[in-house]
This record gives C-alpha cells, sequence and structure tokens, in this order.
C-alpha cells in the first residue's frame, strides 16, 4: 500500500493522470471546500449548478484488464504488477444460506471490498475521469470522493449551461468505454442562488431531475445553503440510538452510561459540525438536547434529581456540545493556517485593514485614492471662494438681518391669521349651534301644539262616554226596582197557591 500510495502522488503519475484525491483528504475536508465554493460564488452573486452522479455498483463492475493497464502506466514494478493481477484475478466466491453453501463461481469484474487496497484501487480507476475533466478545458469544476461524482458551474444568471451539458456528455461516454453505468434515475441537480435561470440538463435520452435537498458525505446540503433539515435529521438519529442505549443497558452506572453515548451518539452529533457550525439560539438549544436529556435520565437514576445541565455535565465528565464544537472549529482553523491539512488555501484569508476597526483596504485601495483626490480638488475650490466669501461677508450679513426681520414679522402675521381662523371657526361653530337649537324649538312648539288638540279631544270622548254610562246606570236602576216589585208580586202569588193547597188537603 506504501508503493502504490507514492505512485499515486508522486510526480511521475501526476504527467500522465493525476489523482483527483489525495489520500490524506477526507470527507469533512471534501465538503469544506465544497461548501466554501459555493457560498463565494453567491457572494459574488453568481448563480451555482451542481450534478450529482450516481454509479451503479461502482466497486463491482471495475474491469480489471483497465485496471492494470491504468497501473502500467503509472510505472509500477513487475512484482507488484504481477501481486494485483493475482489480487483482481482467479477470485472465486459462494453464498451462504443457513448452513448450506451455493456453488463456487468466478469473479470476473469488481475491486474486493473490505481489503485494504481495494478503495486505493478504485481511486486510481477514478483518477482517469478527473484527468479528462480537466483536460476537456470546461469552465466547470468536479469533486470526487470514492465513488461520489459531482460536478459544479459557476455562472451568470444570463449564461447558458452548455458547459455543464458538455461536462454531462463526457461523463456519460467514459463510464460508457470503461465499463461503468450511470443511474439517471438516482443522479440529481441542486439550483443554488435565488436567481439561477435552472436550465434542464439531460443524461440518457432523459432530464436530470431537480432537488431542493441532497445528502452529500453524510450532510445534507438544500439549495439555499441552509442545514436546518440536517441538524433536525441528525438531532432524530441521535435521539434514537440514545434511547435505544438506555432502554437496553439496565443499569444504575453513570460511567458505563456515560461511555455508551461518547462512543455511539456523540460522533452522530460532531460529524462534520465545522460545515454547519450553529448560529441560531433555537438550533443550538436543539442540537443540545440529546446530551441535556440523557444527562437528566442518567442523573435521575443515581438519584441526582436537582442539578442543573451544567452540574450534570460536570456530574458525569462531558464537555457541553456548543463547548466541543468550538474547540473543533478553533483547532481545525489553526491546522488550516498551518497548513496541516489538505484544506484549501482559500478558505483563511486575512486582509490589511485601514483602521483599527477593519475593512478591505487592499481592495479598495483605488476607491480611497480618488476620494482622496476630490478631497484635494475641493479644498483647492473651497480656498478659491474664501476670498470672495470675505467680500461678501457684509452683505450677507446686512440680508441675513432683513430675512430675520422678515421672519419675525411673518411669524407675527402668522399669529394674527391663526387668532383670526380660530374666531371665525367659533363664530360659524356658535351660529350652528343657534340654528341647531331653534329647529329643535320649532319642533317642540308643533309638538306641543299637536299635544294640545288631542288632549282636548279626549276630555270631550271622554264626557260623552260618562254620560252614556249614567243614562246606562239609570236605566238599569229602573229595571232593578221592576223586578224587585216583580218578585215581590210572584211570592204573594205563590203564597196564595200555597195557602189553597193545604186548605184543600184538609178538606
Amino acid at each position: 500500500m506504501f508503493t502504490l500510495s507514492y505512485l499515486l502522488n508522486n510526480r511521475a503519475f501526476a504527467n500522465t493522470i493525476p489523482p483527483p484525491i489525495s489520500l490524506s483528504l477526507v470527507s469533512l475536508v471534501k465538503l469544506i471546500n465544497f461548501t466554501n465554493d459555493i457560498l463565494r460564488s453567491l457572494s459574488d452573486k453568481k448563480c451555482v449548478t451542481v450534478l450529482y452522479f450516481d454509479v451503479s455498483q461502482a466497486f463491482d463492475r471495475t474491469p480489471p484488464e483497465t485496471l492494470l493497464n491504468l497501473l502500467s502506466k503509472i510505472g509500477i514494478s513487475d512484482y507488484f504488477f504481477s501481486f494485483f493481477k493475482n489480487f483482481l484475478g482467479n477470485r472465486t466466491f459462494q453464498v451462504r444460506v443457513m448452513d448450506k453453501l451455493s456453488t463456487t463461481k468466478e469473479s470476473n469484474c469488481g475491486v474486493p471490498q473490505g481489503s485494504v487496497f481495494g478503495p486505493q484501487l478504485f481511486i486510481a480507476y477514478f483518477a482517469m475521469l478527473s484527468h479528462t475533466l480537466t483536460n476537456s478545458g470546461l469552465p466547470i469544476q468536479h469533486y470526487l470522493y470514492a465513488d461520489d461524482l459531482k460536478i459544479s458551474y459557476v455562472h451568470d444568471p444570463d449564461d447558458d449551461c452548455q458547459p455543464l451539458q458538455n461536462a454531462v456528455d463526457i461523463v456519460h461516454q467514459w463510464a460508457q468505454d470503461n465499463g461503468l453505468t450511470l443511474a439517471p434515475h438516482k443522479t440529481r441537480i441542486v439550483y443554488f442562488g435565488s436567481n439561477n435561470p435552472k436550465c434542464l440538463i439531460h443524461l440518457s435520452n432523459g432530464i436530470i431531475e431537480e432537488t431542493d435537498k441532497i445528502r452529500d458525505l453524510g450532510v445534507t446540503i438544500s439549495s439555499d445553503m441552509n442545514f436546518t433539515s440536517q441538524i433536525e435529521n441528525v438531532v432524530c438519529r441521535a435521539n434514537r440510538k440514545m434511547f435505544s442505549i438506555l432502554c437496553f443497558l439496565v443499569t444504575k452506572n453513570p460511567t458505563v452510561l456515560t461511555k455508551a453515548f461518547t462512543v455511539f451518539v456523540r460522533p452522530l452529533l460532531e460529524y462534520a459540525t465545522p460545515v454547519y457550525n450553529l448560529k441560531l439560539k433555537r438550533l443550538v438549544n436543539l442540537f443540545e438536547k440529546p446530551q441535556r436529556t440523557f444527562s437528566k435520565i442518567v442523573a435521575k437514576r443515581s438519584k441526582h434529581v436537582s442539578l442543573s445541565y451544567l452540574e450534570r455535565c460536570n456530574l458525569l465528565h462531558l464537555k457541553t456540545l456548543e463547548h466541543r464544537r468550538t474547540t473543533c472549529d478553533i483547532a481545525y482553523a489553526f491546522k488550516i493556517i498551518n497548513h496541516l491539512c489538505a484544506a484549501s488555501p482559500k478558505l483563511i484569508h486575512f486582509q490589511s485593514s485601514k483602521s483599527r476597526k477593519g475593512g478591505h483596504f487592499d481592495e479598495n485601495k483605488k476607491k480611497y485614492e480618488a476620494l482622496e483626490l476630490k478631497q484635494q480638488k475641493t479644498l483647492h475650490i473651497a480656498k478659491n471662494l474664501q476670498s470672495t466669501n470675505d467680500a461678501q461677508k457684509k452683505s450677507i450679513a446686512d440680508l441675513q438681518a432683513e430675512v430675520e426681520k422678515f421672519q419675525q414679522e411673518a411669524e407675527k402675521f402668522a399669529r394674527k391669521k391663526e387668532g383670526v381662523e380660530k374666531r371665525e371657526k367659533t363664530v360659524k361653530a356658535a351660529e350652528s349651534e343657534m340654528k341647531r337649537l331653534q329647529s329643535e324649538n320649532t319642533k317642540l312648539k308643533a309638538l306641543k301644539r299637536g299635544m294640545s288638540d288631542a288632549t282636548s279631544q279626549k276630555m270631550d270622548t271622554l264626557k260623552q262616554n260618562m254620560d252614556e254610562l249614567i243614562d246606562q246606570k239609570e236605566a238599569l236602576e229602573e229595571e232593578v226596582k221592576l223586578m224587585k216589585a216583580n218578585d215581590a208580586k210572584w211570592f204573594y202569588r205563590f203564597g196564595i197557591y200555597i195557602s189553597i193547597f193545604v186548605i184543600k188537603l184538609y178538606i
């Protein structure tokens, strides 16, 4: 492996087929360089269109013959060439299901996975594609990490995407010529920039599907460069794994639980954090929630209920995730400044300043010089006008005095005018009030007249009704007298009839 790594990085190999990936690079470096390029382009008011390719079964379909030809071009010795020839060829495999084994089959293609040389050989094989794209002369930039390939195209909103289409055609043709297959249904395109024209790109007689979010080396990147989805996904995964640990580890020992958390959960929360370090307080609290919940449950198991979060962290010998992220960022910045990692040198840059508050003096030097020249011209014109101003000072003073007098008189006139206007408003208000009162008075008089007429009519009708009632009363009294007289006569006659009847009975 040492010999192959040396050959992949020496000058002889660089003159033939330069490798796109240095073996010392990791996914974090790739992600930081990629996001930095996008953010710089967006800050320059540019549009960025990125294509994410998917190679179907890349490790399993690599032709051994093509790979051996590549190793011979690199200049590997005959001894190692025969070793890799035997390593890639004469390979057999069997499939085991329960206790049964299939028949032995021969593997004629692909790179052995799980081996030490497997990824290195595939990187060397994919280096040919990087060489092809680099020598194409297209204004594009490509990023390779193992079998992950993405092509970035920075352009103005008015530019067409023909260079990107040409790059897609080159990748497609190279894959066909070298025994690999692109998966169009898994290939995606992401448009960065609010003014991106979103041109259509074709692959294998089909249009590449657009997406707003894509998972790139374990990090979810959105078209607006907002990592909220990434943070929510990471927190969700960390919570699931944390609760699984707390369910399966039935123990009250905080040391055991803390060790399990730091081994299985915390790496999920700290992967590639320099790429999307948090700024919003809401996201900081959300990111801290898994460790906060874990420390609370562990402290409760060990009967430390009333402790704060920082006290629980001290008890479990943990640092807050925010503190660890800050430490990681500082350490990584130190590595970049001192060239201890393979990050892009454009990632961190320093600018000289004219003032203590900072500024972009070097970039705006021409603007400062033009401003100083304009100030000198202004001072020269001011000196020439100074003599004229001295001669006109008296006339200007007199004119100012007259203007002040005029202003005072104007103010007095304005005050008088305001008083007159107020009086006119008061008079108008009084007149309108008088008119309103007069109209109400006439209404009241008319109402009074109507009421008096109605009252006299009602009195007459009442008198007539009283007279009629008196007449009816007198008539009723006479009828009563007649009825009483009739009743007396009837009783008298009844008494006579009774006496006659009694007499007849005795007789």
